[in-house]
């Protein structure tokens, strides 16, 4: 991939639960509702999830646990 972002780094789904700290059954329902952004890869068929969008996420969740930061 070269010359690609980190943006649209896909992330297989195994590596983001860990990097995320969360079970696969509380990745996906954040998959579906577009908290992560992500899918399932047309051709191997399995799931993704954005680089940018786990850091999003994981800094959101920061935020949100210490408001002094905010």
């Amino acid at each position: 991939m070269k010359g690609a972002s980190k943006q649209s780094e896909r992330i297989p789904l195994q590596e983001a639960c860990q990097r995320l700290r969360m079970s696969r059954e509380q990745v996906m329902p954040r998959l579906q509702r577009g908290d992560l952004d992500g899918g399932k890869d047309q051709l191997s068929g399995h799931w993704y999830v954005t680089l940018e969008s786990i850091e999003r996420y994981l800094i959101a969740e920061s935020t949100a646990a210490d408001p002094a930061s905010a």
